[in-house]
């Protein structure tokens, strides 16, 4: 990514986060789907869009935006922590254990020193229990 490409999906974010934030859910969600459009690798923008509609009570539409969201930001594990979040809400508890174990598998593979997502897989699986 560019400097200006990153400094725009940062402006974006920061503008998108601020909305929802302040429960203006609808123009969060278009500031996303531009985030989403410029830079579809950042796993925020997938997150943010999924939030605005789960916050509209559109369950099966956030499920989806995190689904896509995972293929063009892999490995995603925040994605697929939501996912499985908004799933097991659906009660499709099979997908919802899947989506975590992927979650947990990803976060294991990955090179990065955050283990923050690790540990909320962890934390949704107990609270599931």
């Amino acid at each position: 990514m560019t400097t200006e490409t990153t400094e725009t999906a940062e402006a974006l974010y920061a503008t998108g986060h601020w909305l929802l934030q302040n429960d203006r859910t609808r123009d969060a969600a278009l500031v996303f789907q531009a985030m989403a459009l410029t830079s579809q690798k950042d796993e925020r923008a997938w997150l943010g869009l999924g939030a605005c509609h789960e916050r509209s009570g559109q369950l099966g539409i956030a499920a989806e935006v995190y689904r896509v969201g995972i293929e063009a930001a892999a490995p995603a594990v925040r994605c697929r922590i939501a996912r499985g979040r908004v799933l097991r809400a659906l009660g499709l508890h099979e997908l919802a254990e899947e989506a975590f174990a992927s979650a947990r598998d990803a976060a294991l593979a990955s090179t990065s020193p955050d283990h923050g997502p690790l540990a909320v897989v962890a934390e949704d699986e107990r609270s599931a229990s």
